[in-house]
């Protein structure tokens, strides 16, 4: 009977040592199971996680400092190592500082290079914390690589519309690494501050959202808008949207409503037939920075005896009031006095014309003329007529001739007809000439032809006056 229980006891105790270890063996394969399963889907993660940074680039920018360029919706990127590689081997920097190499989704950054400057026989190479490597190349060849929009800030003016100017700005839409072409939603997010909106300023594309991007291409859109006249002068944000349907990037267009008035002094003058005189174009901005042409709109009641010039024209303006000379002359025949108002307008291209006006008193005397045989000054033009095209450098030499003796300082001005937009970019060189008695002196005429007409060199000294006409033609 003991026999028989100290067996019985032993079966037992065996039996669960065995079972012992049997669920030992099992709970190891199952946690190793478990890992097994654990890692799979780490891997699986990590390599979802890299996927998504392939919306990522890092281009040099200059010799020193590198660009992280995060074109996805949603994911940050951090970068943790910087590789230099040559014929020397590897070089590690790291890791890195995450302020400084961690850019946001649909931002980016431009930081120093961790080796820097940039040398042509060396290979670089990010490593991002998710294991992402990344080639630090050149910047990439616009438009092919990037979505973009043409412009950062565009100035207009109250009353602009794209109708009339063209598009408030363009925006790129390219295939590239993350983006091989397809259907691009466009939307105008908003446009602050209020009162300003999307669609008080009617907003909208062209071609109109969506917009299809073939494959290996790029299309551009135009931005179009019309500002209200009423909005005040300021800067607003025009913030707009760009959906592929697999990233989304936000642009912001800084919009600056700037405006600007012009007048003359005097507004009123008189001039006797065959006088020259200058009067100030006086440009008044608000909030304003760009160019304003000007060009003569109407004469009431005509009189094509009465010639113009503005110079410099157009004029640069830059926050601050400035001021051109206006020239004006009255050819001396036909004879006949009167008044005239004469109507300007200025024009920037931003926005709707402006337009001023000045008096013209003709009176029925003539100007002082050199008497023939008298004291005084002949101007004289050497080439008589001119033809180019438009934006084409020209020159006419012009020489002042002392007549009985005389001698002096002259001052070379210009008229042109019909309008004052004949030529540019005028100069004398000399201006004002010194003539000796007796003597006959030289200056150049420079300008850059714009379109055909006449235009007349004109001396004065005190009373006396000469001048002389040529012509320009434009061909194309």
């Amino acid at each position: 009977m003991r026999e028989a229980a100290k067996s019985g006891v032993s079966v037992v105790i065996s039996a669960l040592i065995v079972t012992g270890v049997l669920l030992t063996i099992i709970s190891t394969l199952w946690a190793a199971q478990y890992n097994l399963h654990q890692a799979e889907v780490d891997s699986l993660k990590r390599e979802a996680e890299r996927a998504m940074e392939a919306a990522f680039q890092i281009f040099w920018v200059n010799t020193t400092h590198v660009r992280l360029f995060n074109n996805h919706s949603s994911v940050a990127v951090t970068i943790r190592y910087w590789v230099s590689s040559d014929s020397g081997g590897l070089n590690v920097i790291g890791p890195l500082n995450p302020g400084d190499w961690s850019v946001q989704p649909k931002t980016y950054k431009d930081v120093l290079a961790a080796d820097s400057p940039r040398s042509p026989g060396r290979k670089y190479t990010v490593v991002s914390e998710r294991g992402s490597v990344f080639f630090v190349g050149d910047v990439p060849s616009e438009p092919w690589s990037l979505f973009r929009l043409r412009d950062e800030m565009r100035l207009v003016r109250p009353g602009f519309s794209s109708g009339v100017k063209g598009p408030l700005t363009q925006l790129v839409l390219a295939t590239g690494p993350d983006f091989t072409g397809g259907p691009v939603t466009i939307t105008c997010v908003s446009v602050t501050p209020l009162p300003a909106s999307c669609s008080g300023w009617s907003v909208s594309f062209n071609p109109a959202s969506p917009v299809t991007v073939p494959p290996d291409s790029a299309v551009v859109v135009n931005i179009l808008a019309s500002v209200p006249a009423a909005t005040p002068t300021g800067t607003y944000f025009l913030r707009l949207r760009v959906d592929t349907g697999g990233f989304a990037r936000e642009f912001l267009l800084r919009v600056v409503v700037g405006d600007f008035s012009f007048s003359f002094t005097p507004s009123s003058i008189s001039l006797e037939q065959g006088c020259a005189t200058t009067i100030g174009v006086v440009v008044s901005p608000t909030n304003y920075q760009s160019d304003v042409g000007f060009r003569v709109s109407t004469v009431s009641p005509p009189d094509t005896r009465i010639n113009y010039a503005a110079a410099p024209n157009p004029v640069s303006v830059r926050d601050a009031v400035t001021t051109a000379d206006f020239y004006v002359h009255v050819n001396a025949k036909p004879t006949g006095s009167g008044t005239r108002t004469v109507v300007v307008v200025g024009d920037d291209g931003l926005g709707p014309v402006k337009t001023s006006s000045f008096v013209v008193t003709v009176l029925s005397e003539l100007c002082i003329t050199v008497p023939s045989g008298g004291q005084g000054f002949v101007v004289n033009v050497l080439t008589t007529a001119v033809t180019g095209c438009r934006g084409d450098p020209s020159s006419v030499p012009v020489e002042i001739t002392s007549l009985g003796g005389w001698s002096g300082t002259v001052t070379l001005t210009f008229s042109e007809s019909p309008n004052i937009n004949v030529i540019r970019s005028e100069t004398f060189s000399p201006n004002p000439v010194t003539v000796t008695a007796g003597g006959t002196h030289t200056s150049t005429f420079s300008f850059e032809i714009q379109n055909g007409g006449t235009v007349t060199v004109i001396g004065q000294s005190g009373p006396l006056i000469s001048g002389k006409t040529f012509t320009v033609a434009r061909i194309c």
